[in-house]
C-alpha cells in the first residue's frame, strides 16, 4: 500500500494569484484542466505543460493577446505572445509575395496587441514601341550632273520604347 499525499500548487496569471490547487502526480495541463484553469494555446505556460508538478512549484501563466492582421479585406486575430510579424502571418496562413506591404517590419517581435494590415502591390509594365522614321538630306553639289542624285549614307528608321508603370495597392 502506498499513500501519496496531496500538496498545494499556487498558479499565477499574468502575474496575480488565481488559485490553490493540490495535486498528487499529475502534469501542468492536466492539473489545470482538472481545476477548469483553460489556456490558450499561445499562452505561456511554466513550467513546460507537460512538466509533472513538484511540491513547491509555481505554475505560471502569462496570456496571449490578440493580433488584429487585416489583409484581402478580412479581418484575422490570432493569438500571440512574442510572436515576429512573419510567425503571425504564417500562423494565419497568409502568403505574402515581394511586392505586397505589411505595415510592421516582419522581423518585428510583437509584444503586445496591435493591429497588422497586409496590402496586395500589383505592379503592371506595359511597353509601347514606336517607329522614327528616317529623314533624306537633299545637299546642291557641283560635282553631280543636274538632275542626278546619290546617295551618300541609307538611312535607316528609328525605334523609341515607353515603358509605363502602373501600381495597384489592394485592387
Amino acid at each position: 500500500l502506498t499513500i501519496k499525499r496531496a500538496f498545494a500548487v499556487e498558479v499565477m496569471s499574468d502575474g496575480e494569484k488565481i488559485a490553490d490547487v493540490y495535486t498528487v502526480d499529475s502534469t501542468v495541463e492536466t492539473l489545470l484542466k482538472e481545476f477548469g484553469i483553460e489556456i490558450s494555446e499561445y499562452d505561456l505556460v511554466t513550467p513546460a505543460r507537460n512538466e509533472v508538478v513538484k511540491q513547491g512549484e509555481v505554475i505560471g501563466i502569462t496570456r496571449a493577446y490578440d493580433v488584429n492582421i487585416t489583409v484581402d479585406g478580412k479581418g484575422i486575430t490570432v493569438g500571440c505572445y512574442n510572436n515576429t510579424v512573419a510567425e503571425l502571418l504564417e500562423r494565419a496562413d497568409i502568403v505574402i509575395d515581394k511586392d505586397d506591404m505589411v505595415s510592421e517590419a516582419l522581423t518585428k517581435v510583437i509584444t503586445e496587441s496591435c493591429d497588422i494590415k497586409v496590402s496586395r502591390v500589383e505592379i503592371i509594365e506595359e511597353y509601347e514601341d514606336k517607329i522614327i522614321p528616317y529623314q533624306t538630306t537633299k545637299i546642291t553639289s557641283n560635282i553631280l550632273v543636274i538632275g542626278e542624285s546619290e546617295v551618300r549614307t541609307e538611312g535607316v528608321n528609328g525605334k523609341t520604347r515607353t515603358i509605363t508603370t502602373t501600381t495597384y495597392i489592394d485592387g
